[in-house]
């Protein structure tokens, strides 16, 4: 909740001068009344990440992964070969190049990070976890990402 009563309160960037308004919950009324601001928007899906809630996006990842629901960017080198493939690229400012690159980057650590993790079956639930010294998230924001996805089918 730590995060989302930050959310739920106007940011100021005081390097850039920018100051980004509150938003607020639409799903889940107990977390909505906690914002002090009545005219941020509702644009946060709040989920209380327990352990079946963790397994459901597990499960639904990997099936949708599994079956093509869900299809993922090339890897970075096949991105970058795609790109270049592209005569108007190498016309672009570098940083314009790196931000069309880097969606691919991002990719391949999402792959290795998955790679990289293990599970166990607990009581029926699947558990996702790091190995020590390693991340989940790519993993974590995917699979979240992905059961909202399916909540909006239903």
């Amino acid at each position: 909740m730590a995060v989302t009563d930050q959310l739920q309160q106007a940011q100021t960037d005081r390097k850039r001068s920018i100051i980004y308004p509150a938003l607020n919950v639409f799903n889940r009324e107990d977390m909505t009344a906690r914002c002090q601001d009545e005219t941020a928007p509702k644009v946060i899906y709040a989920v209380k990440a327990d352990a079946t809630f963790n397994s459901n996006t597990a499960i639904f990842l990997k099936d949708d992964i599994r079956t093509g629901k869900l299809n993922l960017l090339y890897d970075e080198y096949k991105g970058r070969e795609t790109l270049c493939d592209i005569p108007k690229f190498f016309e672009l400012k570098i940083e314009e190049q790196v931000r069309l690159i880097d969606p691919y980057i991002q990719t391949s650590l999402l792959v290795r990070e998955m790679v990289e993790l293990s599970y166990s079956n607990e009581k029926g639930l699947i558990k996702v976890f790091e190995k020590s010294g390693n991340r989940k998230d790519r993993y974590t924001a995917l699979s979240y990402a992905n059961y909202y996805a399916n909540q909006l089918e239903i």
